[in-house]
């Protein structure tokens, strides 16, 4: 597991070894799930690789083009 942390909030992401995955399923989700369960935090999600941003149970899970669309234009941290 490893992080970020921007103002503040630390933010774990995870990549698989070659760090690329092409389908976030169930099993990659529990870690994220759990954090949410203890830490309550405002978003909780997922970049990769997907062609298209979906939700499971509350967690965005967005390819990685949309999401820096979405970081540089001050919708994720603002």
């Amino acid at each position: 597991m490893v992080g970020l942390l921007t103002k503040r909030e630390y933010v774990p992401f995870w990549c698989n070894q070659n760090g690329i995955r092409s389908r976030v399923d169930d099993r990659y989700l529990r870690g994220l799930r759990l954090f949410g369960e203890t830490h309550c935090p405002r978003l909780a999600i997922v970049v990769c690789n997907e062609a298209a941003e979906r939700v499971v149970d509350g967690i965005r899970i967005v390819p990685w083009r949309q999401f820096f669309l979405e970081l540089w234009a001050g919708r994720i941290l603002s």
